[in-house]
């Protein structure tokens, strides 16, 4: 079996050592001193003063052993290394990490004083086709090729629909926690790890031991299932390996514990998007104002790319009238975070999706019939669109189904009684876009040019569903998604990368429940954390329709289900209960609440009625 084929737990190099990470018991804090117990000669503490080289991963600012400032609980400050593992853990039990307070750490992307490090600013201008014009502006044929922005509303009384959208941090749950192992060559090193980014390994074991580049290799060990979390983070285990066999002159192997690793390694990012669009008097929207809040943790590597991805996914592919989209990267005294199947698409759209329904309930259309008269035909043809949404509509009977469940609603609410079942039904539908993007970015980055693929995948997904009155749990009656791309090289392959996302959407959308309080992760969640299976998971219909003469590879439409899957399923949840929800993950008290609000405003409703 080749070496690339093994996780890194399975491989081994003769007379091996092994290491485990000394971390930071205290967030926002200096580093005063680091206790340790008498070792033997087989022993070493290793910290960031016996670092050679660089103490900073290449191209960023990631700390490879704290020395000062500590910034977040857990971070790396020193490096036990030994050839007994039993042994190992019982001295670094005893190990003390001293530290001294400076200030209240910051803990929350919604502080007031958070510090943003990258801040995003994306403005369409183009006045909107579906706006009608005052006199001084172009006409409806001349708005698709204006930039000319709207200075004065054609409403002076504007209809307002405005909504908060959060979503939740998630864990990635690997095959195999993060780890390394590293031995020393005649002319070098070799490192092996389980990383999508071996250049950046090579680069920064190189920099942090003073050696050339060509003198240290990277064996890229089986990656599993890691859901894009595997880019950055492999280098600081790897770094951490490469030292202590630097130092030590031995082989040295670092795998963190499956808790270690969920406590301390990056989440996708929790992120708040607050939309808020101008309605004319036909209901028409003709201005949007998107404000994003994406919380990094204590690191902010990508959050360049990351805010670009979302803002770019917010901004959308609908005829919202200018959009403005201001996106912020925010630091906190957390654990870094970092991407997620994805780098941050999902997140948008979901927002997106879901403010899309709430004007499409806002002017009282059905979602699908405002989606098709509102997507942008330069970002969605009308055949991509017709193609995408009309075998699925007719197979999950999505229009019939929508309008009965309507009429449930209503009496609901009119007559305030208990309805049972209570069903909803809801849709999302996403594309990346065909159009060049300008963002304009504040800091390091600026200048910053993106542009995409002419005919990017684009999907759409239908998820019925029914709420449970003794649990008050949702269970999924219909989930469905359409993919439209490319030919596919491998389409047994692009079906099971879409059929594994979408569990693992759904488990983001209502099962994984992930809090940091005061700075950490509790103790319990790791063996708590709840995660989606495919026994517990409704049957997953996959529609795919392609495109002729462009080829596609299924790790393209990866990302798809997170786009989709999670709107489409609030949504339904919104019209069987009758309130808004607005944040992933949503629980069952979650659900209960807003059923017992919605039928006791109702009895009030009906009871001032009768009087």
């Amino acid at each position: 079996m080749r070496e690339a084929s093994l996780f890194v737990d399975d491989i081994f190099l003769d007379n091996q050592y092994l290491a485990v990470t000394i971390r930071s018991p205290a967030a926002n804090c200096i580093l005063k001193d680091i206790h340790c117990p008498t070792l033997d000669n087989k022993y070493r503490l290793i910290r960031a003063a016996d670092i050679p080289g660089r103490n900073r991963l290449a191209g960023g600012d990631v700390p490879v052993l704290a020395s000062e400032k500590l910034c977040y609980i857990g971070e790396p400050v020193a490096i036990l290394v030994g050839p007994d593992g039993a042994k190992l853990e019982e001295l670094a039990a005893e190990v003390v990490v001293e530290t001294e307070p400076t200030a209240p750490p910051l803990l929350s992307i919604d502080s007031a004083d958070a510090e943003i490090t990258a801040q995003l600013m994306l403005d369409t201008e183009a006045f909107p086709k579906n706006v009608c014009a005052p006199k001084e502006k172009p006409t409806a044929d001349e708005a698709d090729d204006s930039t000319e922005a709207l200075t004065s509303p054609p409403n002076p009384d504007p209809a307002v629909v405005a909504g908060s959208y959060r979503t939740g941090a998630q864990e990635h749950w690997y095959s195999e926690p993060h780890g390394a192992l590293a031995g020393l060559l005649d002319n070098g090193l070799i490192v092996h790890t389980a990383t999508q980014w071996p250049n950046h390994v090579k680069q920064s074991v190189a920099e942090a031991l003073s050696l050339p580049v060509g003198a240290v290799s990277v064996k890229t060990a089986d990656l599993g299932i890691h859901l894009d979390g595997k880019i950055w983070y492999p280098s600081l285990v790897a770094v951490h390996a490469a030292l202590a066999a630097f130092i030590t002159k031995m082989p040295v192997k670092l795998m963190l514990t499956r808790e270690e690793d969920f406590l301390f390694s990056p989440k996708r990012p929790e992120t708040v998007l607050e939309f808020s669009s101008l309605l004319d008097p036909k209901g028409e929207p003709y201005e949007t104002t998107v404000n994003i809040r994406t919380g990094f943790g204590a690191e902010t590597f990508f959050a360049d790319a990351m805010l670009g991805s979302i803002a770019r996914a917010a901004a959308g592919y609908y005829r919202l009238g200018r959009i403005r989209v201001k996106a912020e990267a925010v630091k906190t005294n957390l654990p870094p975070a970092c991407p997620f199947a994805g780098f941050g698409a999902a997140q948008g759209f979901f927002a997106l999706e879901r403010h899309i329904a709430r004007i499409a309930d806002t002017v009282h259309v059905e979602g699908s019939e405002w989606r098709g008269h509102h997507f942008n035909e330069k970002k969605m043809p009308v055949d991509d669109w017709e193609k995408l949404t009309g075998d699925m509509i007719k197979q999950c009977d999505y229009k019939r189904k929508w309008a009965a469940y309507e009429l449930l609603c209503r009496r609901w609410r009119e007559t305030g009684e208990k309805i049972s079942p209570m069903r909803g039904i809801g849709i999302a539908a996403v594309t990346y876009g065909g159009e060049k993007t300008r963002y304009s970015l504040v800091g390091k980055s600026a200048g910053l040019s993106v542009s995409y693929a002419d005919s990017p995948p684009v999907a759409a997904a239908v998820v019925e569903l029914e709420i449970d009155r003794i649990d008050f749990s949702a269970n999924i009656r219909c989930a469905c998604i359409s993919v439209r791309a490319g030919v596919l090289n491998d389409k047994r392959a692009a079906r099971r990368k879409l059929l594994q996302n979408s569990i693992a959407a759904f488990g983001w959308t209502a099962i994984e429940k992930l809090e940091y309080r005061d700075g950490q992760i509790g103790e319990n969640v790791p063996a708590e954390y709840r995660l989606p299976t495919p026994s517990s998971t409704p049957p997953i219909k996959i529609i795919f329709s392609e495109r002729a003469g462009v080829e596609e590879n299924p790790d393209a439409i990866g990302e798809l289900p997170y786009c989709v899957f999670p709107a489409a399923y609030l949504q339904a949840l919104t019209q069987a209960c009758g309130h808004h929800f607005e944040a992933i993950p949503v629980f069952a008290r979650d659900i209960w609440r807003a059923v017992e609000g919605r039928e006791r405003r109702g009895q009030e409703s009906h009871g001032e009625k009768e009087e």
